[in-house]
C-alpha cells in the first residue's frame, strides 16, 4: 500500500460521504472561509487604524511645530531685544548693558529665595509703613552711601565698592517698580 498525502486521504473520504455530508463539508468549509476573510478584514482594519493614529500624530506634531513657529515670528520687539541683546545681536555695549542687568536681575531673585518677599512686607520697626515706602527709604541710604564713597581717596571702612552700592540701588529700584500696587479709586488715586 503506497502512503498518500493529507491531500490525497481527505479527497478520497469526501468521496466516501454521503451527499448531505458533502453539503455540510461545503457549508463548513464555507464558513470557515468567511471567518478566515473576517480575520483579514478585522486585520485591515486594525492596520489601518494604527496608521490612522501615525497619521493623527503626525498632523498633531505638524501643528504644534506651526505653531510654536508663528509663536516664534510674533514675539514682539522688547523680547527680541531682550533675548538678542546677551548674545551681542546688536552691539557690545547692548551685550554689556544685558548681562549687568541679569547679574542684578539674578542677585534680587537669589536673595528673594533666600529671605522671602519680606521687602514687600512693612517694616518690623515701622509698620505703619507701605512697602514701596520702606524701599524708598532703602534707596536713600544707598543714595547716602554712594555721596559717601564718590571722590574719597581713602578706601571706606565697610568693604562694599561703588559698584556694589550702585548694583544695590538698581536692585531697589527694579523692587520698587515691582511692589504690590494698592488698589486705586475711579479717580486715579491711591485708596
Amino acid at each position: 500500500m503506497t502512503d498518500k498525502t493529507p491531500k490525497e486521504k481527505l479527497v478520497a473520504w469526501a468521496a466516501r460521504q454521503t451527499a448531505d455530508d458533502r453539503e455540510y463539508l461545503c457549508y463548513v468549509a464555507e464558513a470557515a472561509e468567511i471567518g478566515a476573510r473576517k480575520r483579514a478584514c478585522h486585520d485591515d482594519l486594525n492596520h489601518l487604524r494604527i496608521l490612522l493614529q501615525g497619521i493623527r500624530a503626525e498632523h498633531n506634531a505638524q501643528a504644534a511645530i506651526a505653531a510654536d513657529e508663528a509663536r516664534c515670528q510674533m514675539v514682539d520687539p522688547e523680547t527680541q531685544l531682550v533675548t538678542g541683546a546677551p548674545r551681542g545681536d546688536l552691539n557690545e555695549n547692548q551685550r554689556r548693558i544685558a548681562e549687568t542687568g541679569i547679574r542684578i536681575l539674578a542677585t534680587l531673585l537669589r536673595k528673594n529665595a533666600d529671605y522671602g518677599s519680606t521687602v514687600f512686607d512693612p517694616p518690623a520697626l515701622a509698620p505703619e509703613m507701605d512697602p514701596g515706602s520702606a524701599i524708598l527709604v532703602r534707596m536713600s541710604d544707598k543714595i547716602g552711601r554712594i555721596a559717601n564713597l564718590v571722590g574719597r581717596e581713602d578706601r571706606a571702612s565697610v568693604d562694599e565698592s561703588l559698584d556694589d552700592t550702585l548694583a544695590d540701588l538698581a536692585g531697589y529700584a527694579i523692587l520698587y517698580l515691582a511692589r504690590p500696587q494698592e488698589p486705586t479709586t475711579e479717580d486715579g488715586h491711591d485708596s
